[in-house]
């Protein structure tokens, strides 16, 4: 029952968010369970949300992974439940589109995903997936996995 609690406001981190360079202002907060969330947090986008910068991006990566942090800090890495999966599931997405879409990494300032593999056509997505060699491949994961770790350790 102290995990259902704490879980009500660890996964709402404010002070993650809020202080994060570039992290859109808080709107509203509840406590209140809807769904499955056990509560939630609404933030105001910026000016043009068409229009987002990396280091906005990377605000929402680093406020994603607060409740996990939270949960590590309280209880220990042993005691880390489940419910930070939808969470960690958007931040991956997110630094993935970082990285093969917007040119957000390292790697280069180009788009590394092919047109194809956005198709609904299964074919044409499998042939662009084998179109990428093993390397980049490895250094999409790498970047991927860079951006959460840095966002993770703040």
């Amino acid at each position: 029952q102290d995990i259902a609690a704490f879980m009500n406001s660890c996964y709402n981190p404010l002070p993650v968010r809020t202080l994060t360079p570039g992290h859109d202002p808080v709107q509203k907060v509840t406590l209140v369970p809807r769904g499955q969330a056990r509560g939630l947090t609404w933030f105001i986008p910026s000016e043009d949300p068409t229009l987002i910068s990396k280091q906005q991006l990377f605000a929402r990566i680093v406020g994603g992974l607060g409740g996990r942090a939270a949960e590590e800090i309280i209880f220990g890495e042993p005691e880390v439940t489940t419910g930070a999966a939808g969470d960690l599931q958007q931040i991956t997405s997110l630094a993935k589109q970082m990285v093969v879409t917007f040119g957000m990494s390292d790697i280069g300032p180009w788009s590394l995903m092919d047109g194809s593999a956005q198709s609904g056509d299964v074919i044409m997505r499998m042939m662009a997936r084998n179109s990428m060699s093993e390397k980049l491949a490895e250094d999409i994961d790498s970047a991927i996995k860079r951006i959460s770790d840095e966002a993770y350790e703040i």
